[in-house]
């Protein structure tokens, strides 16, 4: 009877073994994990990810889609507050992201102050894309949002290459924006 329970102890363990049963519980997210990950998509738009193919590499490993969307304007900001209401639904979490907006530049059209000292606000959502890894999914609206110095280079090398015809757009957008207080509390 003892070998027969013996028998059974080692049969039962070894199945354990070869199904690969988790011995470790997965990791569980809070709402700090997805308020950073959200974070760090803000930081790294903020210093220009969305605005270069170069930079965009660097933002690539926090989303999970696999270009930079097109755009068809970028939000100036003098800066962004991660919201604090972390809300989840089926696996996914939502953040809202609130920007100090400085203005606006519409590709075509140039840049316009009329946002100058409002919020916008965005809806980042976040997803554990395996083994406990944060990606944001989705985040409406999806535009860039820069700091003013990144925007004003990003100008400069625009209009580096421009055409006459957009020229004068770029002139404009870098004239209102230099004079422009870069601050946060400038309204």
């Amino acid at each position: 009877m003892r070998s027969l329970f013996l028998f059974m102890l080692l049969c039962v363990g070894s199945a354990f073994a070869q199904f690969g049963i988790p011995t470790q519980l997965p990791k569980q997210t809070n709402d700090a994990d997805v308020r950073n990950k959200v974070g760090q998509y803000c930081r790294l738009d903020y210093l220009g990810g969305r605005l270069s193919d170069q930079d965009w590499q660097k933002l690539k490993p926090v989303v999970s889609w696999p270009n930079n969307p097109d755009f068809p304007l970028i939000d100036v900001v003098s800066r962004y507050d991660v919201g604090t209401n972390v809300t989840e639904a089926h696996g996914k979490w939502r953040v809202t992201v609130t920007y100090h907006m400085l203005g606006r530049f519409t590709l075509g059209q140039g840049y316009s102050t009329e946002a100058a000292g409002s919020d916008e606000q965005a809806e980042f959502t976040v997803q554990d894309a395996g083994g406990g890894q944060l990606k944001v999914i989705d985040m409406d609206p999806n535009y860039p949002h820069p700091s003013k110095a990144v925007m004003l280079k990003w100008l400069q090398d625009k209009l580096a290459t421009a055409t006459p015809q957009t020229k004068v757009i770029y002139e404009e957008a870098i004239k209102q924006l230099s004079a422009q207080s870069g601050s946060p509390f400038a309204k």
